[in-house]
């Protein structure tokens, strides 16, 4: 997993492509707010696909246009300008008219487009039509090697955007995570097909009813007579068992090279006197407009279940929540099955009315241990000073490392599982092994001749370790004891190196990307600073072999 010099100074990773990543992250907003122009947004590529057209999407955009701008303004002056004489790649070729993963599936052992003259790229696969209309040709940054039609950053990134940016992942229809990207919607024309919002159905039907309702926002949507610029993909909770196979399963593709699978978690309760649009209906007895418990009515410390005492609550209410949903995508590359997990802000399972966390850690932990997933992008708003009934639906670090330990302990149980398989696996070929062996004995013994073995333990003058044989002339009794008993019903065999450190930093080689960190605009100690500080802490504590890193905006990571 490696950084760009965005993110370097926090990470401490090569900005270099190692040549097997599977993805690219690049991170246009790691905050959560009061500066608007450092919010949630994330950009998705799987490195497989290159930089071809609609190869890339976004996770929330509360920041978008913006920090793509910010980012092209930054390395510009780094770009090599392209002379008339000089025979440079077609910009078409990084924009339009590089060969989709449908008709050619490139290894991922050499990094895209490490150079860009055609004299360079003559003997490849890549080649492309020379085009001495090229401006400039990026060498630095998250976009390094495209070749950039404009000289313009601003116009650069317009034509980004709407080329290589097909889809939107929403995982809450909160302002600092759909603000950047209802604003931006304005510059979607000219482009071959609308852009594709997909989210939860809950999610999708709030930007309709309070974003793209002719009163916040026009009608933009291809829905109810809007314009048509964006399109809307409704996805099932847990992915849709209808499509896909194999590990794929569940998966529905939203963009070049991309598959997502998404899991509702919780994001607080709602204030509001009103029936929520949320993960659960009203309890029996519940009409519209009851009282629903205030944040100010709530203990901060729940039972040993994770609920509040009837009693704690101000008015007397049935224990079924009122909460604000949000999401956590699974983003697998369909070229190397690798995945990586982002989610939208979410509380802990442990102060919360609706604990769903733990789906998303059970569905995470066996891919953890298999090595297919290998990063989390998850929000830590608050350093531990923030106390439980301020925290409004957000983590503190002494909570993520909470949620961390539980994520441990599920990787540790699929760990051992695995490592039982193996064993197991291994047994059954070494009873089918000794049964052929045991099998030709017992002919060699009808047949009234020792066998080979048998001659060779009656010549032997010591113990075989192995064996478990003595030379004191009763081997046929000892050797059937052995077989019929010992080999049937042995001892547990001795805890392997693999079984015994399998408990031991159990998360090792995971790396936790901390993100919508709120800042406190002061001459203090930056909160990004303190919370990294509290989770190493946490993290030397506990052992569980974590990495966490805190990104920067406008950097990129390779995982």
């Amino acid at each position: 997993m490696r950084s760009s010099a965005g993110s370097e100074a926090q990470t401490g990773l090569p900005s270099e492509y190692d040549g097997i990543s599977a993805f690219q992250i690049i991170i246009l907003g790691a905050g959560g707010g009061p500066n608007e122009d450092n919010v949630s947004g994330i950009l998705v590529r799987s490195v497989a696909a290159q930089w071809a057209k609609n190869s890339m999407l976004a996770v929330d955009a509360g920041i978008h246009l913006a920090g793509i701008i910010r980012i092209f303004e930054k390395h510009t002056p780094d770009a090599i300008r392209c002379n008339g004489g000089e025979q440079i790649l077609s910009p078409s070729a990084a924009f339009s008219q590089m060969p989709s993963l449908s008709s050619h599936r490139p290894s991922i052992a050499k990094p895209f487009s490490p150079v860009t003259r055609t004299s360079d790229w003559a003997s490849t696969s890549h080649a492309q039509h020379v085009d001495s209309d090229a401006k400039l040709v990026m060498t630095s940054g998250p976009f390094k090697d495209l070749l950039l039609p404009c000289e313009d950053p601003k116009a650069n990134a317009s034509l980004l955007l709407r080329n290589m940016i097909s889809t939107y992942l929403i995982t809450h229809p909160h302002l600092d995570h759909l603000s950047g990207f209802a604003i931006n919607t304005a510059a979607f024309h000219n482009t071959s097909r609308p852009k594709k919002v997909a989210a939860l159905p809950w999610c999708i039907d709030a930007i309709k009813d309070h974003i793209f309702n002719d009163v916040i926002w026009p009608n933009l949507s291809d829905e109810e007579g809007g314009v048509g610029f964006v399109s809307f993909t409704r996805l099932i909770e847990g992915g849709n068992v209808a499509l896909g196979d194999g590990e794929g399963r569940g998966y529905i593709e939203v963009c070049e090279g991309l598959e997502v699978k998404c899991w509702a978690v919780s994001h607080g309760h709602c204030m509001k006197k009103h029936v929520h649009r949320g993960s659960q209906d009203l309890a029996p007895g519940l009409v519209a407009g009851d009282r629903r418990p205030s944040r100010q009515s709530i203990a901060a410390t729940p039972d040993s279940r994770g609920n509040f005492p009837h009693s704690e609550l101000t008015p007397r209410l049935s224990q079924t929540p009122c909460v604000i949903d949000s999401a956590a995508y699974f983003i697998r590359c369909a070229e190397t099955a690798k995945e990586v997990l982002i989610f939208g802000d979410v509380e802990p399972d442990s102060i919360s009315l609706s604990p769903r966390n733990a789906r998303v850690w059970d569905d995470a932990a066996p891919k953890i241990a298999s090595g297919i997933l290998k990063a989390i992008f998850i929000e830590c708003s608050y350093d531990d000073s923030q106390t439980d009934e301020t925290l409004f639906g957000h983590l503190a670090p002494r909570h993520l490392a909470e949620e961390m330990r539980k994520l441990a302990g599920k990787v540790s149980v699929c760990k051992t599982h695995a490592a039982r398989a193996d064993e197991s696996s291994g047994d059954a070929e070494s009873i089918r092994k000794r049964k052929r062996q045991n099998d030709g004995l017992d002919a060699e013994r009808r047949r009234g001749r020792p066998s080979t073995r048998e001659a060779l333990q009656r010549n032997s003058t010591s113990l075989s370790p192995m064996s478990g044989l003595a030379a004191n002339g009763d081997e046929k009794r000892s050797y059937h004891v052995s077989a019929a008993g010992n080999r049937q019903k042995r001892s547990p065999r001795p805890r392997t190196r693999t079984e015994r450190t399998l408990h031991d930093r159990p998360l090792a080689g995971l790396k936790v990307v901390v993100i919508h960190i709120k800042e406190a605009l002061t001459d203090s100690i930056p909160v990004a600073q303190i919370i990294i500080d509290q989770l190493r802490a946490y993290e030397k504590q506990d052992t569980l072999g974590v990495e966490y890193i805190i990104p920067s905006a406008g950097g990129s990571i390779y995982i």
